[in-house]
């Protein structure tokens, strides 16, 4: 079983003052909380049982920079016994080599020391599990760590009612493949809030990037390549990028596309730009640019609003850009003849997950009879939470 807090305590200070010696900084610590408490580790055990097909044992595995590797896994009990009915999803980290870094000795009397980490992710992923089992593939990238030492992967898993984790630890790298016949860097799609955003679009002054990436040799996210990063560039501040690589999380059982969700700053009105650039693991890279314009949420507006299909036979849907993401707004459709009947009002609540919002009409009048043809002028009313209206209208033609 797992140590309860105190007793991790305990035999931490035990163990350090038994090491050390040093009672003086050994007396300085103490638990502050409930000694009785164990942490809630998960219950089971992720067990890596084969390597590129052949088991996974305690001599260590050979893999190659640019070599797609494939691991095979299981959930089992804390014997090592399989669960069959563990049905749900696993999410394995896989670490490069590890490295030294270097405390900052900015204290008098405290020279820098030098320790070793393992934090830099080549893969992260989430890999279906069926029956208790599992598999999944990722790619070693070119600006992999060539020095000795073993790679690590890192395992968390979880069905609906419980979880499990586990690590393997005897991945060592021993050269290189012939890198695959690929010069095209990753594909990049853009959006801001969410995937109905265009370029050039409006938006409020704290919108959240999202960016879908997709390459046949996977994404680099290593960070170890000089430049070698999944980067964005605001405003042409080409010294102040910011760098996404820990934001990326790869699609479902594959390496080869991913998307990640980034916060950006708040931002002041007007016009905007984003350079986006990123990598595929054999070092090919891909930019795209991105331009939006900022209004503050606290000021509602409506910057266009379109029909879609216009001129339209049966059905019609009303497409608007706005500035409340995440907000509530009342909506309105309000559809006149040309003489200045009221044909039909639809009215509506929507909460946008973006800055683009649409809403459906059905060519049918409020009596629920289908619309004669002929030209209609729509208009669309908003109404925001602090009680700002914005309206904006076009024609329409029914045939």
């Amino acid at each position: 079983r797992y140590r309860t807090l105190g007793e991790a305590a305990r035999d931490a200070k035990n163990k350090t003052f038994a090491s050390s010696g040093d009672l003086f900084n050994n007396l300085k610590f103490t638990l502050l909380g409930d000694p009785a408490i164990t942490l809630a580790f998960p219950r089971y055990q992720v067990l890596t049982t084969h390597i590129n097909g052949q088991p996974a044992s305690q001599v260590a595995d050979s893999v190659m920079a640019l070599q797609e590797v494939r691991v095979s896994g299981l959930i089992a009990d804390s014997l090592g016994q399989p669960l069959n009915n563990f049905n749900g999803w696993v999410f394995p980290v896989v670490l490069d080599q590890p490295y030294e870094k270097s405390t900052l000795g900015n204290d008098p009397g405290s020279p820098p020391a030098r320790f070793r980490v393992q934090d830099r992710a080549l893969y992260r992923g989430q890999v279906s599990v069926t029956d208790g089992k599992f598999e999944f593939a990722f790619l070693i990238p070119r600006d992999i760590d060539y020095s000795e030492g073993n790679m690590r992967i890192l395992y968390y898993a979880a069905d609906s009612l419980s979880d499990a984790q586990g690590g393997y630890s005897n991945l060592v790298l021993a050269g290189s493949d012939p890198a695959p016949a690929d010069r095209e860097g990753p594909v990049i799609k853009a959006f801001l809030n969410d995937s109905l955003f265009r370029s050039g679009d409006l938006t409020g002054d704290r919108p959240v990037l999202v960016l879908r990436l997709s390459d046949p040799s996977g994404i680099n996210v290593l960070g170890r390549g000089f430049g070698h990063d999944i980067s964005v560039v605001l405003d042409d501040a080409q010294d102040q990028p910011f760098i996404l690589n820990s934001f990326f999380e790869a699609d479902a059982n594959t390496y080869q596309s991913g998307s990640l969700r980034f916060q950006l700053p708040a931002l002041n009105d007007g016009w905007h730009r984003l350079r986006i650039k990123a990598w595929d693991l054999l070092n090919n890279s891909s930019e795209m640019e991105l331009s939006f314009r900022v209004r503050a949420a606290e000021v509602l507006e409506v910057e266009t609003l379109e029909a879609w299909p216009n001129p339209f036979r049966n059905r019609v849907r009303f497409v608007f850009t706005h500035n409340q993401n995440q907000l509530p707004i009342q909506a309105q459709i309000e559809l006149f003849s040309l003489q200045g009947q009221l044909i039909k009002k639809i009215n509506g609540t929507i909460i946008a997950s973006g800055n683009r919002s649409y809403m459906d009409w059905d060519g049918r009048n409020q009596q629920g009879f289908p619309v004669p043809n002929g030209i209609y002028v729509y208009r669309l009313v908003l109404r925001s939470a602090n009680g700002q209206t914005a309206i904006r209208s076009r024609q329409l033609i029914r045939f």
